[in-house]
C-alpha cells in the first residue's frame, strides 16, 4: 500500500511517542499546520520538512525515504 509523506510523519512522530504540540515545539511549526500535513491537506517547504525531521531525530532524507506521494491532492 502507497505510504504519503503525512502518514510517514505520523508514523515516525507515534515511534518517537511525541505529541502533535510536543512536534510543534520542537520544529517550531504550527500545530495546525503539522496537522494538515499529517492529513496531507498541504505539503511541507523543504526548509519546514527538515526542522519536522530534526525534531524527530532524523532528517528530510530518511522521512522522504518509501514515499509513494507527496502532494496533497489526494
Amino acid at each position: 500500500m502507497p505510504v504519503t509523506l503525512g502518514e510517514k510523519i505520523r508514523s515516525e512522530r507515534a515511534a518517537a511517542g511525541i505529541t502533535l504540540r510536543e512536534l510543534g515545539e520542537r520544529s517550531k511549526i504550527s500545530v495546525s499546520y503539522l496537522n494538515d500535513i499529517e492529513h496531507d491537506r498541504t505539503v511541507p517547504t523543504l526548509g519546514r520538512l527538515q526542522s519536522i525531521g530534526e525534531a524527530l531525530g532524523t532528517d528530510a532524507h530518511a522521512l522522504l525515504a518509501g514515499v509513494d506521494r507527496y502532494d496533497s491532492s489526494g
